[in-house]
């Protein structure tokens, strides 16, 4: 039997945050996405 997929994790961004978001956060993320899939809507 195989296993189900991984439900994505979904991030919202706003276009006004992005520049006060700090560089680890982004690397925070983009581990997060190696584990799991990752979604990013910007709006």
């Amino acid at each position: 039997m195989s296993a189900s997929p991984a439900i994505p994790t979904v991030v919202k961004l706003g276009g006004s945050c992005l520049d006060d978001l700090d560089g680890t956060w982004w690397d925070d993320l983009a581990r997060h996405g190696r584990e799991r899939p990752l979604v990013l809507v910007h709006g």
